[in-house]
């Protein structure tokens, strides 16, 4: 009989470290096994249309979801105990160019109290490249998620 992953709570999808972990007992909706497909709170975002002809097959899946502040600010301090190669690309409302030079804790800090709009997060974990992008909207910070495989 082959052991069963442990489950992952629905809140904790988007953290790079695992939380305690509850054993596996049988099928749920509301917890998801690691290394499957996200729970039903992270959304696929879908394919766009496809005006060149490009096989849409080859690029990397997208994902989003709806994250409050305390999430946000969990996923940042991942970010910085776990994530390597890390780079930012902060932009305020209104236009104004990219920052590239912020750091991860100011450029958060930012973004949580709303001086800037999004905040896109390059770094690799787990032997993959990912793109994680924030946006603050009423009611919470968009999440959007793309994994590149190295």
């Amino acid at each position: 009989m082959s052991k069963q992953q442990p489950l992952l709570s629905r809140r904790d999808w988007f953290r790079l470290r695992s939380p305690a972990l509850k054993p596996a007992t049988g099928p749920s909706t509301s917890q998801q096994r690691l290394g499957t497909e996200p729970p039903a709170g992270f959304q696929s975002i879908d394919e766009p249309v496809n005006h060149g002809g490009v096989d849409l097959s080859s690029l990397p899946p997208m994902h989003e979801a709806t994250l409050n502040a305390q999430e946000v600010a969990a996923l940042l301090d991942d970010l910085e105990q776990f994530a390597t190669a890390v780079q930012l690309i902060a932009r305020r409302d209104g236009g104004d160019a990219p920052d590239h030079s912020a750091q991860l804790g100011s450029a958060g800090k930012q973004l949580l109290s709303g001086n800037v709009q999004k905040l896109q997060i390059r770094y690799q974990w787990q032997n993959a490249h990912w793109i994680d992008t924030l946006q603050k909207q009423p009611g919470g910070f968009r999440l959007v998620r793309i994994r590149h495989t190295l």
